[in-house]
């Protein structure tokens, strides 16, 4: 609980409120000459925030670093004490001067039409004006002054006619309600900043802050070693002091600069900077140094994912349709791209079950991990097996020096693409089903279970519920995998998107005459394309070869097709 002091000026009448407050400390009967003492000795007892009348604000603010809220004299108050006068002591026509501090934006004229003495206000700044300020009382035949505790003290050690300012309980509670109010958004403020710092902190990138003079105002540790300098000596100078040769150094914080290639101490860097807005108004600006080299080794590495097959590069935007049937399709594995289940892919030779997978891996929120395709009707059983759980070293006669992981291991925090999962032998089916039970794998000739966190797609051009029904695919695995299903229509069942097709795959192999496209596509209409959309692509693209060399008439239109009819 964050503790506020109150430094009030005389002693509260009514002050249990107060006392039986836990986040609150009080000193009363505080002038000028305890004001720095005080205000220490409230920092050392924990305070987070003091309140103080306005003829103490200066010392505090000397001694203290503390949020302070400043309580002036009110009218109010002011009528309350100048009423107190009249009727307590029975004075009334009479001069009396009120003793505030300059700041007090109190104007006597407001209340002297309700009271039945003449007031003049006679103002101090700091505790050596005090006397200055009797001694202007005293020439001008006052009879009496109404101030704060340094002046009420200094009056009566003088014998002059004074009496205490009053302050009422709803000035120090309103007080009390701003400052917590103002400790509250100090704090989310403090919040935020420690928020943003975090974010600063944790980028790889150095970053720098400026306002809007271009004088820095936050960075990180990654910009002090690119610079060489300490944080404390990089805050609050200009930016084009760095010793950089480099326009967008001079123009930082004045508009957008976007990967600018720059050279620091013999290392390039691609350098933003962009300006930070309040409203319409520039109000600083944030630039950030990228590594060149970090860039280059990132691309490499993107490079060799890529060679080893662990990326997907199709998305939805990829596939081509039209046709009803493949909107309701697609829609489907949209919505199977949000969820983590297994997905079991079905459809013929040709119709893009892998665009489907690397699609919906695309989709998902495993986008930024690996995509792991396999084929299991392209390997023998033990070389499927070595290559799915992976092995230790010395786990069979040619095995690999220091083992090799399998692509398992490999898809963690991805999704591995099981293609030709009616081709996998009943062995290795047991294997993959306690994988996707247990979440783990053992590698052959390991000891220790291997956690991974994968998501699982298989593909199949055979009916595999048939397949299961005569025991030549295990049930248990087959419901594990079929926990969603989506069945891709053929060709044939696409009439509406082979236009399309034909014009999107035209276009990859140069410019064809029309006529000669709308001949392709109606002649294509009539096939059964037991090839799907791949016999499709190279129908087109043989004749687009054979109409670029001039032997349009020799097309040999449907070598590999039976018409059928």
């Amino acid at each position: 609980m964050e503790k506020i002091a109150i430094l009030w000026p005389n002693e509260l009448r009514d002050k249990e409120w107060i006392c039986g407050a836990d986040e609150i400390l009080l000193f009363e009967n505080i002038g000028i000459v305890k004001s720095a003492e005080c205000a220490s000795e409230a920092e050392k007892l924990g305070a987070s925030a003091i309140i103080c009348t306005s003829g103490i604000e200066c010392e505090v603010r000397r001694v203290s670093s503390l949020p302070i809220y400043v309580v002036t004299t009110a009218y109010i108050d002011l009528l309350e004490t100048l009423k107190m006068v009249e009727n307590q002591l029975g004075i009334r026509g009479k001069k009396i001067a009120i003793l505030l501090h300059s700041n007090n934006p109190a104007n006597m004229s407001r209340i002297a039409p309700y009271i039945e003495n003449t007031v003049e206000r006679v103002d101090f700044s700091q505790l050596a004006d005090i006397p200055k300020a009797f001694d202007y009382i005293r020439r001008a035949n006052y009879d009496m002054v109404l101030a704060g505790p340094t002046g009420y003290e200094y009056a009566t050690s003088h014998g002059f006619p004074a009496f205490m300012l009053y302050y009422s309980h709803e000035s120090i509670r309103e007080a009390i309600s701003q400052m917590k109010t103002i400790l509250r958004l100090s704090n989310q403020e403090l919040l935020q900043l420690q928020r943003l710092r975090a974010v600063v902190e944790v980028s790889s990138d150095a970053i720098i802050v400026a306002d809007a003079d271009g004088r820095i105002d936050m960075c990180n540790e990654r910009a002090c070693r690119i610079f060489r300098h300490k944080a404390d000596d990089l805050i609050d100078l200009k930016i084009n002091r760095l010793s950089i040769d480099s326009k967008t150094q001079d123009e930082a914080g004045n508009g957008l600069h976007e990967n600018e290639l720059i050279e620091i101490e013999g290392k390039n860097y691609f350098v933003t900077w962009r300006p930070i807005f309040q409203g319409e108004k520039v109000v600083g600006s944030v630039g950030t140094y990228e590594e060149a080299e970090k860039i280059r080794r990132m691309e490499n590495r993107y490079r060799a994912l890529q060679a080893k097959g662990l990326t997907a590069k199709y998305t939805f935007d990829d596939i081509i349709y039209c046709s009803g049937e493949m909107k309701r399709t697609v829609s489907l594995a949209k919505a199977y791209a949000q969820t983590d289940m297994t997905v079991l892919v079905e459809g013929e030779t040709g119709t893009g079950k892998e665009m489907f997978a690397q699609s919906i891996h695309n989709a998902s929120k495993r986008r930024y991990g690996p995509f792991v395709a396999i084929n299991c009707a392209a390997l023998s059983e033990s070389l499927l097996e070595s290559e799915l759980m992976g092995y230790e070293e010395g786990a069979f006669t040619g095995a690999r020096r220091g083992g090799k992981i399998g692509l398992l291991e490999s898809a963690h925090h991805g999704t591995i693409f099981l293609e030709a999962i009616n081709q996998m032998p009943m062995y290795l089916q047991s294997k993959l089903l306690r994988v996707i039970q247990e979440r783990s794998v053992l590698r052959i000739g390991g000891e220790r279970m291997v956690p991974i966190d994968i998501r699982i797609i298989t593909a199949t051009n055979e009916n595999l519920a048939k397949k299961v029904m005569r025991h030549e695919f295990r049930n248990d695995l087959y419901y594990r995998l079929n926990m969603l299903s989506l069945s891709l229509p053929p060709l044939r069942r696409r009439q509406d998107d082979i236009a399309a097709l034909i014009r999107i795959f035209a276009s990859e192999y140069g410019r064809m005459d029309e006529a000669l496209l709308q001949e392709m596509i109606e002649k294509a209409k009539l096939r059964q394309w037991k090839g799907n959309v791949r016999e499709l692509q190279n129908y087109v693209c043989r004749n687009a070869v054979l109409y670029a060399s001039g032997l349009s008439g020799d097309w040999d239109e449907f070598p590999e097709c039976d018409s059928g009819g």
